[in-house]
């Protein structure tokens, strides 16, 4: 609940694609391990975290990672 907490929080109310980019992650992930292929843990945290740094970065009024 610590660390994922805020991921839960953040898709509730993030914008669609955040939600299927999460979406997309864990089938993906599942699709690997049913093949025996190897799974990044870096690969899943980056993924379950990144709807709560969204969030942030909107209500802090980043649009983008580009900073112009």
């Amino acid at each position: 609940e610590f660390i994922l907490g805020p991921t839960f929080e953040a898709l509730e109310c993030c914008e669609p694609q955040v939600f299927r980019l999460v979406e997309l992650a864990m089938k993906n992930t599942d699709l690997r391990i049913a093949d025996d292929k190897s799974v990044t843990p870096y690969f899943l945290f980056a993924a379950l975290l990144w709807p709560p740094l969204r969030l942030t970065m909107k209500q802090a009024g980043v649009e983008s990672m580009n900073s112009s």
